[in-house]
């Protein structure tokens, strides 16, 4: 008699567990569900949501950016309360609201949390967003939605070929002759990656140097063409390489009171250096060099890392190969978790890698407009309209 009732009682339990155990996993599904809908809405400007453009169009207007996560109670926490993970993974359109949740905070207040009288005086300042690289970069600026924005187009090169800059720039001073420019050593990484004599200007003929203002916001976005991480394809009497012309031009022409953000990505020119080849390690450092010199100018740091490249066909053999890419991602994540580890200012890292494996290429090293330089361009231009408020 009583190992019946026990056996009953035991199987009363087991049935009651179960009941509990589905409720509680279809409220999991539902919440998961819920949780998708928000990532897809905000993040994805396809044609099957307007997302994209909705959130550019209320950061315009003024509102806030929610940088709170939603968990499955439908109760926010402050993204202020999680401990901040400098290196965001882009592998999925969904995974850039989790990367904005992030950089939000980190880019452009950081000291909120301690002194957030300091971070509201500082949210009344401009900000300018400044984008360094080769055509990697110069692709994803140029998909930012500038003109269905609200921006007007301040300045763009004048040359043609995009190949020269110092009209850009305004430098009157170029050093004309060949033997007046301090050639690149290669063994050192730099470039251009050509005799003295023709290294003036760039590859690069879709590099073009843009500059953007908002029409009601204090807030600028400018790109600079850079292909090599040290670089002296433009000189001056008074800057021996690009980043110091870059830089000189910068001070000049921009306000210093501004909150500045400079997002930069280098990589594939600097593979064709052959005299000797250039490794991760020299990328890393010259990569951490180049913060080193734009530091006078920028408050905050992004560093994108290098897609991967398609796999070759034929015979011909491309300098930028799949582990080469690898092996410099992991150098440079290397070199930033060292620095990141006693600094109070961290430099934060978007990794593209992930995502650039599974998305068709345009060519061997660039990759499809549409499926992945416009989300890209979509997720900055939240952050610049973010960084205004």
């Amino acid at each position: 008699m009583t190992d019946r009732s026990d056996n009953t009682i035991r199987s009363m339990n087991a049935s009651s567990m179960l009941k509990s155990f589905l409720v509680f996993g279809a409220v999991l599904h539902l919440a998961g569900t819920n949780l998708r809908s928000i990532h897809v809405q905000r993040v994805l400007p396809g044609p099957a949501s307007n997302g994209g453009a909705a959130e550019v169009a209320r950061l315009e207007a003024g509102e806030q950016t929610d940088t709170s996560s939603v968990v499955s109670d439908g109760t926010a926490t402050a993204a202020e309360n999680k401990p901040l993970d400098w290196n965001c993974a882009y592998d999925q359109d969904e995974d850039l609201l989790d990367c904005e949740s992030r950089f939000v905070p980190a880019l452009h207040y950081p000291a909120a949390a301690a002194a957030p009288a300091a971070a509201t005086e500082n949210a009344t300042k401009a900000s300018r967003w400044f984008f360094f690289g080769d055509s990697t970069m110069a692709r994803t600026f140029q998909q930012i939605p500038f003109l269905s924005s609200n921006w007007d187009k301040v300045k763009e090169d004048t040359d043609r070929t995009n190949r020269w800059k110092h009209n850009y720039y305004g430098t009157t001073e170029i050093q004309q002759a060949a033997e007046e420019l301090v050639p690149p050593d290669p063994i050192q990484g730099e470039g251009p990656s050509r005799e003295p004599a023709n290294m003036r200007g760039m590859r690069c003929t879709f590099c073009k140097n843009e500059l953007w203002q908002h029409k009601r916001l204090p807030v600028r976005a400018e790109y600079f063409g850079m292909e090599y991480t040290k670089d002296r394809a433009f000189q001056t009497k008074n800057s021996t390489t690009t980043q110091k012309t870059i830089r000189l031009y910068i001070q000049k022409q921009h306000k210093q009171d501004a909150h500045t953000i400079c997002v930069f990505n280098t990589g594939f020119h600097e593979m064709i250096i052959d005299n000797p080849p250039v490794n991760g390690t020299l990328h890393a450092r010259n990569a951490m060099s180049f913060i080193q010199d734009m530091k006078p100018i920028c408050d905050r740091f992004v560093r994108v890392t290098i897609n991967q490249v398609q796999k070759p066909t034929g015979k011909h053999r491309w300098p930028q190969t799949f582990e080469r890419v690898q092996e410099w991602n992991e150098a440079m994540t290397k070199e930033l978790t060292e620095y990141n580890s006693n600094s109070d200012s961290p430099i934060l890292m978007l990794d593209v890698f992930p995502k650039s494996l599974h998305t068709h290429h345009k060519d061997h090293s660039h990759m499809d407009a549409n499926t992945f330089y416009k989300p890209l361009a979509q997720f900055w231009m939240q952050l610049i309209l973010a960084s205004s408020h």
